[in-house]
């Protein structure tokens, strides 16, 4: 008996049996075993279509369905001519495809790998590289303890080839390191480098710190008085900048930048401020026409902004003892029972000049 005979030529129902299988013990065929019978059918008949062959067998439409397509998935089926019927492939045909269609995938992925080769290999060798020195450009340093401090701003002094620009919003710091700040100013304009220094009019209001001035002008610095000096700032050459990371916290760590992307706006910011200053001289006077001190005044306008005395003593850098006792010196000279009053009476009497009254003070972080 012939292979093709393993399987009955006559349907049990809707099912193709085993040869020598009774209809009611023979177990129904899975997808692969209707896909065989088909198979082994379409190469008796050399030709078929789906419809005859399924009607021929006596196939469920979906069990037919479902062997068909397995059957063109492994490549055993194929067109004959116009019509939709197909013959059958011989199975060393259908297995030499397979292998020459991976072969074409295999070759594709291999064109696609080496596409992804080159393009990470140009972003490791030449993008990449390019990012890193310039991201590298931006250093920032942390300066944590006064010692680190000193020392970082001593090796700055003595590497400077051109000029160093400070400002300083006060309060002054303890005569010690006003010396040493001193001896390093007066090293450095020796050397012939320019060196700027920008204070608020608060801070030379004191006797000690007018001498200090005094001594630093002398020197040959040139120094300036301004109304408002937003945050400690220190530049060298105009690629340095030393910064607090808390303006208002001056216990805070001071930052070491060298970036020359945000030297830009620290050099503007300073500009700004010095345009906006005045040349100071030992013969600058401390009190104002209007009978107040430059402190005073700077205190009466932050009142005249709704500032509490916590907040003035932060924002001028005093303590808040200093700032109460001022308080009292302002409200005592322009007269009122408060200091809405006070303040009413001092606009009035154009005490509150317009430089110093900043209507933007209420968004800052005071």
């Amino acid at each position: 008996m012939s292979t093709d005979s393993c399987v009955t030529t006559s349907p049990a129902g809707d099912r193709w049996l085993p040869f020598g299988v009774a209809p009611a013990t023979a177990p129904a065929l899975s997808v692969k075993g209707v896909a065989m019978v088909m198979y082994m059918a379409l190469r008796r008949r050399g030709e078929a279509e789906l419809a005859g062959l399924r009607e021929e067998m006596g196939l469920a439409e979906e069990a037919a369905d479902s062997a068909w397509r397995h059957l063109w998935d492994l490549g055993l089926l194929q067109a004959a001519g116009s019509s939709d019927s197909v013959t059958a492939v011989e199975p060393e045909v259908a297995l030499m495809r397979i292998f020459e269609q991976q072969h074409a995938r295999l070759e594709e992925q291999a064109v696609q790998l080496e596409r992804l080769q080159l393009a990470a290999q140009e972003i490791a060798m030449e993008l990449r590289p390019a990012v890193l020195r310039e991201t590298s450009s931006v250093q920032i340093q942390y300066l944590r303890d006064r010692r680190h401090r000193t020392e970082s701003l001593m090796s700055l002094n003595a590497t400077a080839q051109t000029d160093t620009w400070s400002m300083h919003p006060g309060p002054l710091p303890p005569p010690g390191v006003l010396a040493t700040s001193m001896e390093l100013d007066a090293d450095l304009i020796a050397r012939g480098i320019r060196v700027r220094a920008i204070y608020g009019h608060t801070v030379a209001s004191g006797q000690r710190a007018r001498s200090y001035l005094n001594q630093l002008s002398a020197l040959g610095a040139e120094v300036r008085l301004a109304r408002r000096v937003p945050f400690d700032l220190l530049l060298f050459d105009s690629h340095t900048a030393v910064i607090p990371s808390n303006p208002f916290a001056l216990t805070d760590p001071m930052l070491l930048l060298h970036d020359p992307h945000l030297m830009g706006t620290y050099l503007a910011i300073y500009e700004d401020t010095w345009l906006h200053a005045t040349p100071y001289s030992a013969q600058s006077p401390q009190v104002p026409d209007d009978g107040l001190t430059e402190k005073q005044q700077s205190v009466l306008a932050l009142m005249a902004n709704g500032l509490t005395d916590e907040q003035i003593a932060r924002r001028l850098g005093i303590s808040v003892r200093t700032t109460g006792r001022i308080t009292a010196e302002v409200l005592t000279h322009i007269g009122g029972d408060g200091r809405f009053q006070s303040g009413l009476q001092a606009a009035f009497k154009g005490l509150v000049h317009p430089e110093i009254d900043d209507k933007d003070l209420d968004n800052r972080n005071v």
